[in-house]
């Protein structure tokens, strides 16, 4: 109930403070009937979650390679050598399943068809998925470029560390990891908030609610991951991340987080036509 309350307030504040205040960036700006909002809502964040649980997995794997419990050829950047690679699964077939009741009508009244929100194709490097006006092609398309983002998004964020490491290393790892998560957690749900209000024609049509940070708390979450990069140290020296440094580890990490999740909305917020 309190948290019910809190987020009306929240989104009462932003709705205000988006009105009260000019951008110049560019929106979708085009309100949508409920069930065609509610689609992209429920795809970006059920594909939100598969991003989070994938990279949660994968730090995992790095984790315990670096204590020695896995080979130290084990390649964690892939979701599939992760421990529970079947978390990873379940949370893709969860969005499958989300694509049917919230978008082709099997609990709700259903979105227009696939290419009138913009599904018309899948983006490289998955070309090859066929959406063909289908809403379950179209969540495989997003499981297929999750799994693309998360690889390249940890890859630069922990490399393949050298084994065997000490203890200050191995908890370093694990705050790049955590951290990671939680930047993606944050600039994800701002993102949903936003243009889901935009959708509904609640929010001004010219916030491109892609980047737009309109509460701060994007700007703290971002100064959290530096404070907390920082007490690193000289660990990142043993690390393979894609920087040796603080600043040049923040210079690299901070805006692949932001690609990613760009990334993210632009496959499921698409233009419409």
């Amino acid at each position: 109930m309190i948290r019910s309350i809190v987020a009306r307030t929240l989104l009462g504040v932003l709705a205000s403070f988006i009105f009260a205040v000019p951008f110049a960036a560019q929106g979708q700006g085009t309100a949508l009937d409920r069930s065609d909002a509610l689609c992209r809502k429920d795809l970006h964040k059920t594909l939100g979650r598969l991003i989070r649980e994938s990279v949660k997995e994968m730090n995992k794997c790095h984790t315990k390679r670096m204590a020695g419990h896995y080979a130290p050829a084990r390649d964690c950047n892939v979701p599939e050598n992760s421990p529970s690679p079947l978390k990873v699964e379940r949370e893709s077939d969860k969005l499958r399943r989300r694509a049917l009741h919230s978008c082709a009508g099997e609990r709700r009244a259903p979105a227009a068809p696939a290419p009138a929100l913009g599904y018309d194709s899948c983006p490289a490097p998955c070309g090859g998925v066929a959406i063909d006006g289908d809403y379950l092609n179209v969540a495989d398309c997003l499981i297929c470029l999750s799994r693309s983002w998360t690889i390249d998004l940890v890859s630069t964020a922990y490399g393949t560390p050298a084994v065997p490491t000490d203890r200050g290393a191995k908890r370093c790892q694990d705050r790049i990891g955590n951290l990671v998560k939680k930047y993606l957690s944050k600039l994800i749900t701002d993102q949903e908030q936003c243009q889901t209000a935009q959708d509904r024609g609640k929010v001004a049509a010219d916030v491109d609610c892609r980047t737009a940070d309109l509460l701060g708390r994007q700007a703290k979450a971002r100064l959290n991951l530096r404070r907390n990069i920082e007490r690193c140290g000289d660990a990142l020296l043993e690390l393979d991340s894609c920087a040796a440094d603080v600043d040049g580890a923040l210079a690299c990490i901070v805006p692949k987080v932001e690609s990613t999740v760009a990334a993210l909305f632009d496959a499921t917020y698409r233009p419409l036509p």
